[in-house]
C-alpha cells in the first residue's frame, strides 16, 4: 500500500475540521450557509466587473488564455481575482481555492492537476470554448475579500463556476454571485473527475467497457460531449474510477475476470454502516488505483436484483475477495479500517484456495 499517496487523497470532509486553523486570522468570512436565503446569492465585491451600459449584466474585462495542449504551460494556472474574472468572460472555470499552509491543499494539488490534464482541449458544450482549471489563492487581504465574494470558509474549496450562469443581475442593475456548488467528495483524481463530468457536460471518465476488458476510450481523441453519462470518454487521458460501480449487465464480467483479483462490496443506499464505510472503502480503492492486478468494486443490492445465489448477501455492507488464481472467494471478517483491508487483499491474493474457501462457480453457499 502507498501509504503516502493515500495521504494525500484525503476526504473532504476533513477540511471542515481544520476550517478554524485555516482562517483564525482572517476577517470574517460569509459561509454558504449565511448566503441570501430568498435568491441563494452573495453580494459581489468586484473590482474588474462593471455593468454594461445597455443589459445591465457584468462585462468582465482582461484577456485569459487557456493553456494548449502540448505546451510546457501548467494545466492548472495560478490566478487573481483579475485571473478569475478574465477567464470567466469567455470560459466555464473550475477551481480550487486554496492556502500555502494547508497540508490538504498540498496534497490534493497533484490530484486536480490530473484532473486538468484529462481536460486539455476539451470544450463546454454550451461556450464553445476550452474548460479551464484554476488555483486561486486566498492568502491576502485582496484574494481574502474574493474568498468571502464566493462563500469560501475553508479550503481546498473545488467548484465549478459555469459561463454566465455564476452570477445574477437584480433588478436594481447589481450584480451578485450565485452561492457555488462545492464539491464535498472524495479528495482524489478520479471522483473530482466524476463530479466534474456532471457539472460541466464533458465526459472524461472510462466507462465499463474499457474497465471489463475492451479498449474504449483509451484511444479516444479529444472531443467534447453533452453527456456526462457516456461510458466513452473524451480525453486524450481519461480517468479510471478508484471504485467502480457494478450492476446486474457487469457484475459477472467483472467476477469471471482473471486478470485480477476482485474486491467487491455489497451495499444499499439507506445503510447507515454503508455510508460511515464509504471513505473507507474510497481510501482502499485509492490505494490499489495505481494496480491493474486488483479491481475495486462496488454493487448497490438495493437498485440491482442479485443474478445469481452466488451474489446473495445477508446483511450490509458485505466486502468478498474474488481470487484470479483459483476462483475463490473468501469473506472479509476483519474489522472495517483502512489497513486490514489492504492488508486483507494482500494476504490473500492470488494464492491457492484453503478449505473453507468457495469457488467463483460453486453452488452459491458462501
Amino acid at each position: 500500500m502507498r501509504s503516502s499517496r493515500r495521504g494525500v487523497a484525503v476526504r473532504a470532509r476533513t477540511a471542515l475540521v481544520v476550517a478554524t486553523l485555516l482562517f483564525g486570522s482572517f476577517p470574517s468570512f460569509a459561509s454558504a450557509s449565511e448566503t441570501n436565503q430568498v435568491d441563494g446569492t452573495t453580494d459581489l465585491e468586484l473590482g474588474s466587473v462593471r455593468a454594461s451600459d445597455d443589459q445591465s449584466i457584468p462585462r468582465l474585462t482582461g484577456v485569459f488564455t487557456p493553456p494548449v495542449p502540448g505546451t510546457d504551460r501548467p494545466v492548472v494556472a495560478d490566478a487573481d481575482a483579475n485571473t478569475l474574472f478574465a477567464a470567466l468572460a469567455n470560459h466555464t472555470v473550475v477551481v480550487v481555492f486554496t492556502v500555502p499552509w494547508c497540508a490538504l491543499c498540498v496534497g490534493y494539488a497533484k490530484e486536480f492537476a490530473r484532473v486538468a490534464d484529462a481536460y486539455q482541449g476539451l470544450v463546454s458544450p454550451k461556450t464553445k470554448t476550452p474548460i479551464v482549471f484554476l488555483d486561486v489563492v486566498v492568502d491576502t487581504d485582496e484574494h481574502k475579500a474574493l474568498a468571502k465574494t464566493f462563500g469560501v470558509a475553508s479550503v481546498p474549496f473545488v467548484t465549478v463556476l459555469k459561463h454566465k450562469r455564476w452570477y445574477v443581475t437584480k433588478s436594481d442593475g447589481t450584480v451578485s454571485v450565485r452561492k457555488p456548488k462545492r464539491y464535498d467528495g472524495y479528495l482524489g483524481a478520479a471522483p473530482t473527475a466524476q463530479w466534474v463530468s456532471v457539472e460541466t457536460g464533458v465526459n472524461v471518465m472510462v466507462g465499463e467497457d474499457s474497465m471489463t476488458g475492451s479498449t474504449t476510450g483509451d484511444d479516444s481523441k479529444t472531443s467534447s460531449t453533452t453527456s456526462a453519462t457516456s461510458t466513452v470518454p473524451t480525453s486524450r487521458n481519461p480517468i479510471r474510477p478508484y471504485v467502480h460501480e457494478l450492476t446486474n449487465a457487469t457484475i459477472n464480467a467483472f467476477v469471471n475476470d482473471h486478470t485480477r483479483d476482485v474486491l467487491l462490496e455489497f451495499y444499499a443506499p439507506w445503510c447507515g454502516h454503508c455510508a460511515a464505510f464509504k471513505p473507507v472503502y474510497d481510501d482502499v480503492a485509492y490505494a490499489f488505483s495505481g494496480d491493474d492486478t486488483v479491481a475495486v468494486v462496488a454493487f448497490d443490492a438495493a437498485a440491482n436484483d442479485v443474478p445469481d445465489k452466488r451474489f446473495s448477501v445477508k446483511g450490509f455492507p458485505t466486502v468478498r475477495l474474488y481470487r484470479k488464481a483459483d476462483d475463490t472467494v473468501i469473506t472479509f471478517e476483519g474489522k472495517r479500517t483502512v489497513d486490514d483491508l489492504v492488508e486483507f487483499v494482500k494476504k490473500h491474493r492470488g494464492v491457492f484456495p484453503r478449505e473453507g474457501d468457495s469457488k467463483r462457480g460453486g453452488d452459491g453457499e458462501l
